[in-house]
């Protein structure tokens, strides 16, 4: 069985390099993306009950509408979804954001990568967190 990637982030450009790193690095993993937190929400009760959960969210903090830090705490705080784990991959190097994201449940906290190959670097280091997806050789 595919595991499943969700990515909640309104920069679509970010979405594409996540995908492409993720499809490089985790073959056979699922990739989808919703453009913030209030999508994510959504997306994620249509599925409750009826879809698999995902196996791992990857959450930006700064977006429209619901924003990550929003959606980590809504998410972590409902028994239906937070067992899920979430990796927080945002423009934000503050240590504020990264204290608060680790103290609401994030495994673990990014930020956003320049070049392809670290953008796969961080893709690699999340296969852990998508259990069975094992690391390419």
């Amino acid at each position: 069985m595919h595991k499943l990637v969700v990515m909640a982030d309104d920069d679509a450009e970010d979405c594409m390099l996540a995908e492409f790193a993720l499809n490089q690095t985790l073959p056979g993993a699922l990739f989808c993306s919703v453009e913030d937190g209030e999508e994510l929400m959504a997306w994620l009760a249509q599925r409750a009950g009826k879809a698999p959960l995902p196996d791992l969210i990857v959450l930006d903090l700064n977006m429209p509408r619901v924003d990550g830090r929003q959606a980590l705490v809504r998410i972590k705080s409902d028994p239906v979804y937070k067992h899920i784990p979430i990796v927080v991959l945002t423009t934000s190097g503050e240590k504020q954001d990264l204290e608060a994201s680790v103290k609401a449940g994030a495994e673990k906290f990014f930020t956003k990568p320049v070049l392809i190959e670290e953008w796969k670097e961080i893709m690699k280091s999340l296969a852990p967190l998508v259990s069975g997806v094992p690391l390419p050789p």
